[in-house]
């Protein structure tokens, strides 16, 4: 691969990186409140859930309430409407443990037109603090509040899978030769989408320690993936690749189910980046397979079980350490601080064996039938190709 590839790729995961850093830093405030949703410069429906998350230094009184205020920009007649916002639990077997930073309130608008939303966290005694004023337009268009298994995202599902498959199918073909001339276009696609959503996120109001760091499963892929690619043929790629496929390829298989976009559905900038990046997962671990660059094995599945359970540990502890920090609260990389709160199977962990750590039992168990699951297609397809006569 040229070399002025490789540098820029490796300058785009350093701005990345320095970027994440940056982010933490500027938001080690005491006390805070933000708005991520509606956005600016993208129109809303009249009905709409405003969102954002905020958070009060340790020591001083949780957050009672949150007002939020929408007021019309040059609307005489039209009225500003308020109204209070709810914060995320989190819960053990329906019994709340602790909040969460982030809220949500819905709202419906008087008129089409310009708006500014602005919002107020009060505790007892007095302390609040309020968010910068954010401005928006609204128009009588779709809600933008994503809902499971719609049209938009069956819609997005079915893209996925047909972009997947047609990567897969291309490098099974083309082997090395496509591999060469697929790179550089893939890791650029994917470092990209993911700068772009990054500094995106950030100005939107959404960018928090606890989520959007890139410990995540699918965080880390794709930040290795396209590095994986450019390595020369070694062991330690070999184990590398297995490792980044079972991750990449489970975490984004599930994600696409079970989408983190909140308020952000179909057709908002964080819509497309999720749904591009966690195709790209797939697709990128995929053509390693079918390319003959990765072969998964039943050792892989045992090495790749052995490794999670390893760096499930360090994980752990830092989602603790995360709580010490703005906003306060424990991380949920690799899902291991409370359960998604859009809802998953994580929730059914919670109700048999309790809350975080103790549904991690529950993840080995299904780690065991998850990480089968993607080996086995790899198993049946030698075998059959074993079985065929050689002509």
């Amino acid at each position: 691969m040229a070399r002025g590839v490789k540098i820029l790729l490796t300058a785009i995961i350093a701005i990345i990186l320095g970027a994440q850093a940056y982010f933490t830093i500027s938001l080690l405030t005491p006390d805070g409140l933000r708005v991520s949703y509606p956005e600016t410069g993208s129109p809303s429906g009249l009905s709409l859930v405003v969102a954002g998350d905020a958070w009060m230094a340790p020591g001083s009184k949780a957050i009672e309430r949150i007002e939020v205020v929408a007021e019309p920009v040059a609307m005489p007649g039209v009225a500003a409407i308020r109204t209070q916002a709810s914060l995320q639990w989190v819960e053990d077997r329906g019994r709340p443990i602790y909040p969460l930073p982030f809220w949500s309130a819905p709202m419906t608008l008087g008129a089409e037109g310009e708006w500014i939303v602005t919002a107020t966290a009060f505790a007892a005694g007095g302390r609040s603090v309020s968010s910068k004023a954010k401005r928006f337009s609204a128009a009588a268009v779709p809600p933008r509040a994503f809902r499971a298994w719609s049209v938009s995202h069956i819609a997005a599902i079915c893209v996925s899978a047909a972009v997947i498959a047609a990567i897969a199918i291309a490098a099974g073909k083309g082997k090395e030769s496509f591999m060469r001339r697929f790179i550089p276009i893939y890791a650029i696609a994917m470092l990209g989408n993911e700068i772009t959503f990054q500094f995106y996120w950030f100005d939107a109001g959404g960018w928090s320690t606890t989520t959007s760091l890139m410990l995540h499963m699918c965080g880390i892929a794709i930040l290795l993936l396209p590095a994986v690619m450019m390595m020369r043929p070694s062991l330690f790629r070999d184990r590398l690749s297995e490792i980044i496929y079972f991750w990449g390829t489970g975490g984004a298989v599930q994600a696409l189910i079970f989408p983190d976009v909140g308020a952000h559905g179909f057709p908002t900038f964080r819509f497309f980046a999720f749904f591009i990046s966690h195709c790209l997962i797939i697709a990128g671990s995929f053509s390693l397979v079918t390319s003959g660059r990765l072969r998964i094995t039943i050792g892989s599945l045992g090495r790749h079980y052995l490794a999670t359970n390893i760096f499930m540990v360090p994980i752990f502890f830092i989602d603790r350490l995360l709580a010490s920090v703005p906003p306060y609260a424990p991380g949920n990389y690799f899902l291991l601080g409370y359960p998604p709160p859009q809802g998953s199977i994580v929730d059914l962990f919670a109700q048999v064996f309790g809350p975080s750590p103790w549904y991690v039992i529950g993840f080995e168990i299904m780690g065991i039938g998850v990480f089968g699951i993607l080996w086995l297609p790899w198993a049946l397809a030698r075998r059959s190709a074993a079985r065929r006569p050689v002509r």
